[in-house]
């Protein structure tokens, strides 16, 4: 199928009317894909060198990011945690088409196929009701196969599985509330639950495309944390990523073990970086 990109001025929102559920009714800000607090915090993954319309291009991975402002529906002081940690991700990408070495994000509401959507945050678990409003108005698009489609929904699957298992009671010890999503977890089980999804998900996804994360650990938030990770690529037979955030600071960390037989060492410092590749080599 052909999806249209999604450029850094393309709207998006919760359909309909901009709702979602956090323990009731929240109205969520409509924001642009490029949304500022994401872009600082390096959740925003845009291309670099790569325009439309003169413009950045949505690779796949990418969120809006934290600080999109919720009203709750009674009024409810947990609109700030919700602001706070908000999150609005790219479900779907094409592993063929790719720009900055990252594969190109895929989301649409109209189009000749099933509406594509962003994954919006919610409670208990994340909603598949986001969608950019004005993409379908670009004229380049990307293919994206079905394979590309079964293994978004399958990482999307994934993710609300682990989310809905954690409710169990074995599960609801440890931390809540701001503390609870500082760290991404309320205890170690619960944190061992997200990452084994989280890596059967990237496992699929390399099954299906080729090209993907096969293991994932994470540890901390948007704000601050450590990320691990293994993957594989059409160029790269394994490769080990390391990522250290403090903020809009990201210490990056790589080691490949390429098809052609070589090696390679990467290390790279950015700050609040547009890309979904690393910044500038140390």
């Amino acid at each position: 199928m052909r999806v249209k990109v999604c450029l850094t001025n393309d709207t998006c929102l919760p359909l309909p009317a901009s709702t979602t559920m956090h323990d009731g009714l929240c109205f969520e800000l409509p924001t642009p894909m490029m949304w500022p607090p994401g872009l600082v915090l390096q959740q925003n993954r845009l291309t670099t060198t790569v325009f439309h319309q003169s413009k950045f291009i949505v690779l796949g991975d990418h969120d809006c990011g934290h600080m999109i402002p919720h009203i709750a529906i009674p009024a409810s002081p947990m609109s700030l945690l919700y602001t706070a940690f908000s999150g609005r991700r790219m479900m779907f990408a094409s592993s063929k088409v790719k720009a900055n070495g990252s594969p190109i994000g895929c989301t649409e509401i109209f189009g000749p196929h099933l509406p594509l959507p962003m994954s919006c945050c919610g409670s208990p678990a994340s909603l598949p009701i986001g969608f950019p409003v004005s993409s379908w108005l670009n004229t380049v698009g990307v293919g994206l196969s079905p394979s590309d489609v079964v293994a978004g929904a399958i990482g999307y699957a994934a993710k609300v599985l682990a989310k809905l298992i954690g409710l169990l009671p074995f599960f609801k010890d440890g931390y809540g509330g701001l503390v609870k999503e500082l760290v991404g977890a309320a205890n170690i089980k619960e944190w061992a639950l997200k990452n084994i999804f989280s890596s059967l998900a990237g496992m699929a996804k390399v099954a299906l495309t080729g090209d993907g994360k096969c293991v994932r650990v994470d540890l901390g938030s948007g704000y601050a944390g450590m990320r691990l990770s293994w993957k594989t690529s059409p160029t790269d037979r394994l490769k080990a990523e390391r990522e250290y955030q403090a903020g809009p600071v990201q210490l990056g960390l790589g080691h490949s073990d390429r098809r052609d037989g070589t090696t390679s060492d990467q290390s790279t410092l950015s700050v609040g970086s547009t890309s979904g590749n690393w910044g500038m080599p140390l």
